[in-house]
């Protein structure tokens, strides 16, 4: 409710009028928006992969902890820095050229190789899936990388190739 100091029109007289707008509409709106993303978090924190969101000036605007943890830092601390102030020009370069694919529709992916984390003599592979965002305003999109961890599935390939390999020369 807007109060305003006036005059009555009809009397002259000294008046206060009231203007009011019914905006319990917007209210439950903003508490079904509010909801909806609590649920979203939610559900990418109890994802069991690991999740990055970069605008398209490559900054990250989203990171679950395990994906933060794999580049050696805290999730909080990644949010608007650039793929390149974290991981390097070349990086960011290879990001780029990926961002520019799935922005014409194209899903890419690929597998990545990190020391884990807490074990660096250890590699942790994970197949990472690209894909962009609907085009917002202004034509902004929003890249996505979605990781599974690969690391036991290559190093049981690994170990089939060799007992084949070793199962010919025998023979």
């Amino acid at each position: 409710i807007t109060l305003a100091a006036g005059v009555d029109p009809h009397s002259g007289a000294p008046a206060i009028f009231g203007f009011g707008i019914d905006i319990s509409g917007r209210k439950r709106a903003e508490r079904a928006l509010h909801r909806s993303e609590a649920e979203l978090r939610a559900l990418l924190e109890a994802f069991p992969g690991y999740i990055a969101a970069l605008d398209d000036q490559l900054r990250y605007t989203y990171i679950n902890e395990r994906m933060a943890e794999v580049l050696g830092e805290q999730a909080s601390a990644l949010i608007g820095r650039s793929v390149g102030e974290v991981q390097g020009e070349s990086r960011s370069a290879a990001v780029a050229g990926l961002f520019a694919r799935t922005r014409a529709g194209e899903r890419v992916v690929q597998v990545r190789s990190f020391p884990r984390p807490g074990h660096p003599d250890e590699r942790l592979d994970l197949e990472m899936t690209h894909v962009a965002g609907p085009v917002g305003e202004g034509g902004h999109q929003t890249g996505y990388a979605f990781g599974v961890d690969i690391t036991a599935r290559l190093r049981a390939e690994l170990q089939l190739i060799g007992a084949r390999d070793e199962a010919q020369r025998a023979n």
